[in-house]
């Protein structure tokens, strides 16, 4: 008898919870067929001139039937590098996020989901594994080092900055335009000024292209994929109403630290069933508008270049929800069990969820519940300066088309 006859007859009672009354076998694909369907990427158009430190709309063409992913597509020109021999002057790192201030998509006047250059990088650092990541750097201008902040400005950079939208990461949450005949959909950008998004050795006051002009967006347009479906699902689509569960995010905006503070209680008003909480604090001399010592958006590390914590911990109704908890788990420990990747900055993460990157609920706080929520942080030890925590907690809700129009169940 071969080996391979002996370990199948050597079947015992244990098997049986195994292999017993089987379901699926190995050796027999099995697929599913499904419905008809193609897809085309548009460009659509803003609406008026694109430029640094303007707010600038793009109205979603109906030009298919849904609509998903998203990437916002930039030119920018070359920096003038001669007012001085010795000066480099290039683009901030991650300037693909850095330009965009806020990100709102509209749907018949009523906002549904807005998004922050600084959830862009934090979104990345946490959720595209290594191989995707070198593609992301190259798409949105981030870089390991600021050294080569030195050279990236020396041509015209070309960025593609993808959305994050509910409707973006999920085919099965595509945004149906074919239902939405009486309520148009729009994308709201503000975009940083000029003198915001560039570094460099000596202070520059105004960034000029090679021309010696004040440098200026060349051109810029959003991409959109739209799906065209078949003449049955089609005709679904556009007559029955439909419910998502979608996901949003919000943002407590910017709480301030003062110098050598030792602790701070930061009250979190959120609202709704909500995955997990983020957090960063940047210096204010990094956010603040300078070539040379600030537009340093994405740098979450204190004076030292270590942690800007010691500790956290939440507090639910003035009761400890957990306790107090070091820097390192909150920003490598919570990461490794829930998220791609663990961020290579001092990103800090809290996770009600079990897979809070998946679509499918696996666990949430409901924040629209809970009275008093506090994140209480520690500085012990840690070298505090002047900064901004930012808070950021992706929440669930309804967004309900029906009748040609659509909006959320659930408001603030």
């Amino acid at each position: 008898m071969s080996g391979g006859l002996m370990q199948l007859v050597a079947y015992g009672a244990q098997d049986i919870y195994l292999t017993g009354n089987a379901q699926i076998t190995f050796f027999k694909v099995v697929y599913r067929r499904h419905t008809n369907f193609s897809i085309e990427s548009i460009e659509q158009t803003f609406e008026g001139d694109v430029d640094f430190g303007k707010k600038v709309t793009v109205t979603i063409a109906r030009n298919g039937d849904l609509v998903t992913k998203a990437m916002l597509r930039v030119v920018l020109p070359a920096l003038n590098q001669s007012q001085n021999s010795s000066t480099w002057h290039g683009w901030v790192n991650s300037i693909g996020n850095a330009l965009i201030k806020s990100v709102e998509v509209e749907i018949g006047g009523q906002m549904i989901d807005k998004h922050y250059g600084e959830w862009l990088e934090i979104f990345g650092e946490l959720s595209y594994d290594d191989a995707s990541m070198r593609v992301y750097r190259s798409l949105i201008g981030k870089y390991e080092s600021d050294i080569s902040l030195e050279t990236n400005a020396l041509t015209s950079k070309t960025l593609y900055v993808p959305l994050q939208f509910w409707f973006c990461r999920n085919p099965g949450l595509a945004l149906p335009l074919i239902a939405l005949q009486y309520h148009e959909v729009k994308m709201h950008f503000d975009l940083r000024p000029l003198r915001e998004l560039t570094r460099s050795n000596v202070v520059i006051t105004n960034p000029q292209d090679t021309s010696g002009a004040t440098a200026r967006i060349m051109s810029a347009s959003l991409w959109l994929d739209y799906i065209y479906l078949d003449t049955d699902e089609r005709r679904r689509f556009a007559q029955v109403s439909h419910e998502y569960l979608i996901e949003q995010v919000q943002c407590n905006g910017t709480e301030g630290i003062k110098a050598n503070t030792s602790s701070l209680n930061c009250r979190l008003d959120f609202n709704h069933p909500c995955k997990e909480l983020l957090w960063v604090i940047n210096r204010d001399t990094l956010r603040t508008a300078n070539t040379s010592t600030g537009n340093n958006w994405f740098n979450f590390s204190s004076s030292t270049g270590g942690d800007t914590i010691n500790e956290a911990k939440l507090l639910f109704n003035g009761h400890d929800r957990m306790r107090a908890r070091d820097a390192l788990y909150f920003r490598e420990v919570q990461p490794f069990h829930h998220h791609s990747r663990a961020p290579s900055k001092h990103i800090y993460n809290y996770s009600f969820a079990l897979k809070p990157e998946e679509h499918q609920p696996s666990g949430t706080c409901n924040m629209s519940r809970l009275d008093n929520v506090v994140l209480n942080l520690d500085f012990n030890g840690v070298s505090v300066v002047d900064s901004k925590l930012t808070v950021f907690a992706p929440n669930y809700n309804i967004l309900r088309i029906m009748s040609g129009m659509g909006g959320l169940a659930y408001s603030n």
